[in-house]
């Protein structure tokens, strides 16, 4: 056997492996049209086994991982997310070492990215990309300042952020409304903003920096030229006036935005913004305290929805924010059209049927078939963000969602 036979029976190995662990159902599974080719650097992506779906399964022709946790004992186990018997870490069967024998464009760093930083830039990553973990990042403002430098010109950013103030920002059980047990009590402990209140436990836990969205929007701004921030929102079928009174001085956003999704473009130069007065990190209950949301309309969340593919030329609903998507489709007649993105890629089709079947999936048939390409690798999670209505042979105004 030779030297390339043996590495690609080892590769082999390296991948099952993998799989086995649960990483291939990672965020990397769709996201090719966004990462393929990239030169990336993840950060916070754990001790390393992630790096072979961002190779194999994104496409990514280098990754740069960094994290404190590369080159510890054990390793996170995506196993534990279905199965309550798996340990939620335990040792992995290869080192990072062995990752990078056998990956020659993959490259570990254990520590923060401004104590790698040097050696990241070194490698010129055109894409940054961080998965839900912005919400615990105690020195915000230093990692997007250290992400900025360490990009090449005309790089992108791309990453989720879970708020602390959501209805699910406690990062415990339930983790979504219908899945609350009514006779659990550590689940009622923590349903319904219960988290928001200064004696909870988790509200001075240094694992959440509890940043206000405003201002977190202001940093990523700084340095970043946002191209898409959107929301999975949760809940609002259980902020009722007393709970929505309670916590006045939190946006709709903050309260029932689950989770953002962002995709952003490196500035040039970052913009002259004095963020020296915001607190990044676990902000005082009297800061901004005197602001009142309580009066913001819950209309505009009516339409915030998330659609999939569901076959060569059928769009379909998700499930998030009571099949808001939905609400969307019963807007369309046959000759609209409609605008959908994900990330970098926007595209538009001509609805030819809407089906909208009492207790069944809302769906549009559309005239153009979907390109093989996204349908086989980034089916799911697009925004449905714009629509044109054409009635009588005229096309109106594209309506913004």
């Amino acid at each position: 056997m030779t030297a390339f036979e043996s590495r690609e029976k080892d590769r082999a190995a390296l991948i099952e492996t993998v799989k086995e662990w649960g990483y291939f159902d990672s965020v990397f599974r769709d996201q090719s049209p966004l990462l393929e080719g990239r030169r990336l650097l993840d950060i916070g992506m754990g001790g390393g086994p992630l790096s072979i779906a961002a190779i194999e399964l994104a496409g990514c022709a280098e990754y740069v991982g960094v994290d404190p946790m590369i080159g510890r004992a054990t390793v996170r186990n995506p196993r534990a997310d279905t199965d309550p018997t798996q340990p939620t870490y335990c040792p992995f069967p290869y080192s990072p070492a062995d990752i990078m024998r056998l990956y020659p464009n993959i490259h570990l760093y254990s520590g923060l990215l401004e104590e790698v930083k040097e050696k990241v830039r070194g490698h010129r990553v055109d894409m940054a990309y961080m998965a839900s973990v912005t919400e615990h990042l105690q020195q915000l403002p230093t990692v997007f300042e250290t992400i900025w430098e360490c990009l090449e010109p005309g790089g992108h950013i791309w990453f989720t952020h879970h708020g602390y103030h959501s209805w699910t920002g406690h990062h415990r059980y339930p983790r979504i409304v219908k899945d609350w047990n009514r006779e659990d009590p550590e689940h009622n402990a923590v349903t319904d903003w219960k988290h928001l209140e200064p004696d909870h436990p988790s509200y001075l836990d240094s694992n959440f920096n509890r940043v206000r969205l405003a201002d977190f929007q202001a940093l990523v701004e700084k340095y970043f030229d946002i191209v898409s921030w959107r929301y999975w929102f949760d809940a609002a079928e259980r902020l009722t006036p007393e709970i929505r009174q309670r916590y006045k001085k939190y946006t709709l956003e903050e309260l029932l935005g689950r989770t953002a999704t962002v995709v952003a473009r490196r500035r040039d130069r970052p913009l002259d913004t004095d963020l020296s007065k915001i607190p990044f990190f676990q902000p005082a209950e009297t800061y901004l305290q005197d602001i009142d949301h309580s009066g913001d309309s819950l209309e505009k969340y009516a339409l915030c929805g998330s659609i999939f593919f569901a076959s060569p030329n059928r769009i379909c609903s998700h499930s998030d924010n009571d099949m808001a998507a939905a609400k969307v489709f019963a807007l369309l007649k046959p000759n609209d059209r409609i605008r959908l993105a994900k990330g970098l890629i926007v595209s538009e089709f001509t609805a030819d049927q809407i089906v909208l079947p009492e207790g069944g999936t809302p769906s549009v048939f559309v005239r153009e078939p979907i390109s093989e390409t996204v349908f086989n690798t980034s089916r799911t999670d697009w925004a449905l963000i714009a629509i044109q209505k054409r009635r009588g042979g005229h096309a109106e105004e594209w309506e913004v969602l």
